[in-house]
């Protein structure tokens, strides 16, 4: 359920999205910045935890992109100056996806085998277990 605008009666999707790719773009910076999951953890959950009203207004989407531990106001200007070279990045990683013969997400490929869904990540992590992933310690464990 993209953030996209759509009448949902009749299933038509508008021409104009000013929402959906200005957040890819934003996601695609985030995740340039190693704080890709960070990103959507926060922004995921401004966008459909049902408690916040009009996220694309004020500071709502600033403020999470901030709880993730990124600088909000230098990625929406970097998405309004750079959307061409980010585009192109998101384009790499579409390719990427279509190579993997799938769509949607989420979708992660470990050593070409696809893990598509949300209840398939404890399998993709079980599998990154099998091939030495390690729990990060952290202070305090």
């Amino acid at each position: 359920p993209d953030p996209i605008v759509q009448d949902l009666s009749t299933g038509v999707v508008a021409d104009e999205q000013p929402y959906i790719y200005r957040l890819t773009r934003i996601a695609e910076l985030a995740t340039q910045n190693n704080k890709g999951m960070e990103f959507l953890d926060q922004v995921v959950r401004t966008l459909w935890d049902g408690e916040t009203d009009n996220w694309h207004e004020g500071d709502h989407l600033l403020k999470a992109m901030e709880r993730a531990g990124l600088d909000g106001k230098l990625l929406l200007e970097q998405v309004d100056q750079d959307a061409d070279q980010i585009d192109a990045a998101i384009r790499v990683h579409e390719a990427a996806q279509e190579q993997a013969d799938h769509s949607g997400t989420p979708l992660m490929v470990l050593d070409g085998e696809p893990f598509f869904g949300q209840d398939r990540i404890d399998l993709l992590l079980w599998r990154l277990k099998q091939n030495g992933l390690r729990e990060k310690k952290t202070a305090g464990r």
